[in-house]
């Protein structure tokens, strides 16, 4: 199997991979940026994970990618649009790109100070095998995949049971009264619906009485740039560990019902504003 070598490759093309891709091929730098899905973005655009979080300047890439992709909703959805954005920055950069193509293994040798490094990257796209090094391994994977699979120590979960961040499945919804101007972030992001309820409040309330799973107790809605449209993520599927061979069709289903549940309870809160208001 012949292996490509590049100057920096980079596994997973979320926004830190993205930016790290470009950084590399702006720089003038053989570089390969490697993506298990079939568009760039990772999360952002596979699974609708907003807002984009790490911005600590405003002339950094991830502002220039915000600045694009806003640009390119007059046209279709943001989540599009990032994924039209994204494609083409990497072809401007220079960067190749490999979708579909899922790092699986990686080969390491002894290094210095007793330290081992990464040999080579293995690869899986469409039943075939490729085999990738270089002189700089950037993991951007989400999950540290390439740093595990080279044997780098690492935690699942938090230390005092292993309990992981709740699955949600993101989704948009539409017929928000654009009047209403209603989101809600956190579980700290208390909203006046103006007729003397409050929006947390009644998350909780319909939490309570069976209308929301008793483990969704917020509903948070995101603003998407587009009027009356939001982006939901309520599901929260409590216990469920990635690693865990529990068959997709099982935690999909699950989420399905969670999805049809927030949806009915946003839509009677929006209509309960539009005639209180």
């Amino acid at each position: 199997m012949k292996t490509e070598h590049f100057d920096v490759l980079v596994v997973g093309s979320e926004p830190a991979g993205m930016a790290a891709a470009l950084a590399a091929a702006r720089e003038g730098r053989k570089t390969a940026l490697l993506e298990r899905y079939g568009c760039l973005g990772g999360g952002m655009t596979s699974s609708y994970v907003r807002p984009f979080l790490g911005s600590v300047k405003n002339d950094q890439i991830g502002r220039e990618i915000e600045a694009r992709i806003t640009e390119a909703q007059s046209f279709c959805s943001p989540v599009e649009a990032a994924k039209i954005v994204l494609a083409e920055m990497a072809h401007e950069a220079g960067a190749e790109v490999y979708l579909q193509t899922q790092a699986v293994s990686a080969e390491t040798v002894d290094g210095a100070a007793g330290r081992r490094r990464i040999r080579c990257v293995h690869a899986v796209s469409h039943g075939k095998e490729y085999a990738f090094s270089t002189d700089a391994y950037v993991d951007a994977s989400g999950d540290g995949d390439l740093a595990a699979a080279a044997g780098a120590d690492f935690l699942l979960g938090r230390e005092a049971d292993g309990l992981v961040q709740p699955l949600s499945v993101m989704f948009t919804i539409e017929g928000i009264d654009p009047d209403t101007g209603l989101v809600c972030q956190h579980e700290e992001d208390y909203r006046d619906l103006g007729d003397g309820r409050e929006y947390l409040d009644l998350c909780h309330k319909a939490s309570a009485s069976g209308e929301l799973p008793a483990s969704v107790n917020i509903v948070r809605l995101y603003a998407t740039g587009r009027p009356g449209e939001r982006m939901v993520n309520a599901t929260q599927m409590n216990r469920v560990y990635p690693l865990d061979r529990v068959p997709l069709p099982t935690r999909n289903t699950s989420s399905a019902r969670r999805c049809a549940g927030s949806c009915c309870f946003c839509r009677t809160t929006s209509r309960d504003l539009r005639t209180s208001g």
